[in-house]
């Protein structure tokens, strides 16, 4: 009032009123009598809550969006010399001219990248862009993995997890991503309380069907410093957080409290000040046969393992990676393979208009011409090669790169791969190549 007084100047600001429940926009500006003469000021007050909670929602949207793409790209760094590692060290274990020391070593080594794949998986399962989806679900499988995901850290924070899980649990149809989004929270929220209360806990988790059998009901129980009587009906309330600035958005149980209600199921939690906090979640038990036969229609075939096929058969590889160039020329030679490479897509091009070839194996990122690229030149100069090309990727994330995959009915090795996946990629498509076209 006294700055607009002050000033003879319009003044607008944006408070947040704890009392009154919102963010109010105030504007304020001098009035004037119809002599002109300085007599007071007007206010005005806008209610912009909304306003501000759609601002939030789109700053928190894009901070998850390049965090994602952050993700997905170290992940995908990662996995080419993951792919390189467990390569040679499996071809290695393959000679007989080893002592059993340096086999049990080479072991070791392909144990350990392994599960640097395994960590890079589970990365990847958190960035990946998805449309949802919702299939017949294991609720205790995607408990289990979460906690397997977070398990270095709740041990090396002293929170000993506990699992009560009803082994006889019927499976449901959900989103089992957005499922893993909502436990991974509510894991991770009851871990910083715990610590926060006395630097260690105890999780339990359990699983049970209800009484009439018709919803499985999730518990999630810390021995954390219990939540607020008063608070207990705010904390799925959007931006509200108890948490000090910078240590949350207040969205986390929002999207959860969304994500179940979209479920057709409900959250809520329980808790008593210094006894812990309880979450539940309860889900129908839901059987789609719809869902039900797209599922089983993506179960892969089984092939015979054949050696047979693939004598004297003629590959190309092409990857811009040498080293996964010259495993990959290797594996395809002990298969008694004759084997041609290139490092672009230019030179594959160059290489099949001076011979005929049985199976093209391709990165799908490659500078000067992508494997996309020579899979369009393929299909207008080879069309007879367009259903036997297998491609590389460490690209696994994007939802484009994938959608090509399906609509083009191609096989793809996901980096970092195992020898033995490489041999049944090539039998498969050998094998369909080989069926007759369906009339």
């Amino acid at each position: 009032h006294m700055t607009a007084l002050t000033s003879e100047s319009l003044i607008v600001e944006e408070l947040d009123l704890p009392s009154m429940e919102g963010v109010f926009q105030i504007s304020v500006s001098p009035w004037y009598d119809k002599d002109g003469r300085l007599v007071g000021s007007i206010h005005v007050a806008k209610d912009i809550s909304n306003e501000k909670l759609l601002q939030q929602q789109l700053i928190q949207s894009e901070k998850l969006s390049a965090i994602g793409e952050l993700i997905s790209g170290i992940a995908h760094e990662l996995n080419n010399p993951l792919t390189g590692v467990m390569g040679y060290s499996e071809l290695l274990q393959l000679r007989q001219d080893l002592d059993q020391r340096t086999k049990d070593n080479l072991g070791k080594i392909h144990e350990l990248a392994l599960r640097c794949q395994r960590i890079v998986q589970k990365l990847l399962s958190f960035a990946r862009k998805q449309k949802p989806e919702r299939t017949l679900s294991n609720i205790n499988e995607i408990l289990e993995k979460i906690v397997d995901l977070r398990s270095y850290e709740l041990q090396v924070n002293n929170i000993e997890v506990r699992f009560e899980l009803d082994h006889n649990l019927p499976q449901t149809v959900a989103d089992a991503h957005q499922l893993q989004q909502v436990f991974l929270n509510i894991i991770t929220n009851a871990e910083q309380a715990m610590l926060e209360a006395h630097g260690k806990g105890r999780l339990t988790i359990r699983t049970h069907s209800d009484a009439h059998g018709t919803h499985i009901v999730v518990e999630i129980s810390d021995d954390g410093p219990g939540i607020p009587e008063k608070y207990l009906t705010r904390i799925f309330d959007p931006f509200f957080t108890t948490k000090e600035v910078g240590k949350g958005t207040g969205l986390g149980l929002s999207l959860s409290y969304g994500i179940i209600k979209e479920h057709g199921g409900n959250i809520y939690a329980r808790s008593r000040m210094g006894e812990g906090a309880t979450f539940i979640i309860e889900l129908p038990v839901i059987t789609d046969p719809g869902q039900l036969s797209s599922t089983a229609q993506q179960t892969p075939t089984e092939v015979p393992h054949q050696e047979g096929p693939f004598h004297g058969k003629r590959v190309l590889v092409v990857d811009d990676e040498k080293y996964i160039l010259d495993f990959l020329a290797e594996v395809f030679r002990s298969m008694r393979m004759l084997v041609d490479t290139a490092d672009n897509g230019l030179g594959a091009i160059n290489k099949m208009t001076q011979a005929d070839y049985d199976l093209v194996v391709t990165d799908f990122k490659m500078p000067q011409m992508s494997g996309k690229e020579l899979f369009e030149w393929i299909k207008e100069n080879q069309p007879r090669l367009q259903n036997r090309v297998i491609f590389i990727t460490g690209d696994t994330v994007s939802l484009e790169t994938r959608s090509f995959f399906d609509e083009n009915r191609t096989l793809f090795l996901a980096k970092p791969f195992k020898i033995e996946e490489v041999k049944e990629a090539i039998r498969k498509t050998l094998e369909a190549s080989r069926r007759p076209a369906a009339r």
